[in-house]
């Protein structure tokens, strides 16, 4: 599933995850399910992300990959494969 949106909010769960809210236009879920999310992920709000059923990007580096339809895991800096 295509993915086009930008981070519009972040809510940190009691279970140890976040959820990110994704405003538009957006191509997509209307949210994310972050697991193992590291503090102050709220610094991504206003960031711009795209991606696949497999990763998730920022430009083109990729920035999380997809685990199942809504959950996403960050992943260290690494560049997008050409």
């Amino acid at each position: 599933m295509s993915l086009d949106a930008v981070i519009a909010d972040v809510y940190y769960q009691d279970d140890g995850t976040a959820v990110l809210k994704l405003a538009g236009p957006v191509a997509g879920p209307r949210q994310l399910l972050v697991l193992s999310p590291p503090r102050f992920l709220e610094a991504a709000i206003g960031t711009a992300i795209w991606g696949d059923h497999n990763d998730i990007l920022v430009g083109q580096t990729v920035w999380a990959e997809r685990v199942g339809h809504g959950a996403i895991r960050l992943v260290p800096k690494k560049e997008a494969a050409p």
